[in-house]
């Protein structure tokens, strides 16, 4: 795997943020794709029928660019400009910073600490055929997206807190993850996690002091922003 070139941030689709390197060529320019998952790149493509530089969520989709940039002259530039993106024929605020030497270094640090707790998670199976690696502590009702409730048992600890799973799909899990840079109890799909970097749990709970509770507040859930009626009861 090469090394990291370049960081995204500021997207108005967040899954495109993050570190990016460079993986062969496209139309004769350099091709870049997302050190978590290469279906999003950043290379020259056909947006609107003109080649020009674009970002692009999902490669195996064939889907349009949302991001693209307005200097399409083939030759302009070699490398993805660092400003002066459109999201969906409006400006955007995506803003692409090069790396130094140093801060590619940190890149991949950062991306081999993410693989270690990433293989941690999957090295934690259930040995039952009910999926179960302890009894249900809560169940979880009411959520906006269905594949979240249920019972949940405990399996292990994440972020020296406990890691809650879905008995009946364990990649549905309720731990203290990072929301918006910020630590705090987190409702998410684990599979998900994995793929998608600077990932946002949909559910989350404000009361994000670290220390203010060892286990995930009963209400009070937010789900993308907006209130929840996610609704956890101990059992």
């Amino acid at each position: 795997m090469s090394q990291p070139v370049f960081t995204v941030a500021n997207c108005e689709l967040e899954e495109q943020n993050g570190d990016y390197r460079q993986d062969g060529t496209y139309l004769d320019h350099p091709n870049y794709v997302s050190m978590t998952d290469s279906n999003r790149r950043i290379c020259y493509y056909e947006t609107h029928s003109l080649p020009r530089w674009s970002a692009i969520l999902d490669w195996n989709a064939g889907e349009s660019a949302p991001f693209f940039h307005d200097d399409y002259a083939p030759n302009d530039q070699e490398k993805p400009p660092c400003s002066g993106w459109k999201f969906q024929d409006a400006p955007s605020a995506m803003l692409i910073t090069y790396m130094s030497e140093a801060e590619k270094e940190r890149a991949i640090e950062r991306e081999q600490e993410r693989a270690r707790e990433i293989e941690t998670f999957n090295n934690r199976k259930p040995t039952n055929q009910n999926n179960i690696v302890s009894q249900p502590v809560f169940n979880v009702a009411n959520c906006e997206l269905p594949e979240q409730n249920g019972d949940y048992c405990q399996s292990g600890t994440y972020h020296g807190y406990p890691n809650y799973i879905n008995v009946k799909d364990t990649n549905q899990r309720i731990c203290y993850y990072d929301q918006h840079s910020v630590p705090r109890w987190g409702a998410l799909d684990w599979n998900t996690v994995q793929h998608v970097s600077m990932y946002m749990p949909p559910f989350y709970h404000d009361d994000y002091a670290p220390n203010d509770q060892e286990k995930p507040p009963c209400s009070g859930w937010k789900f993308q922003d907006g209130p929840s009626a996610m609704l956890i009861t101990y059992m």
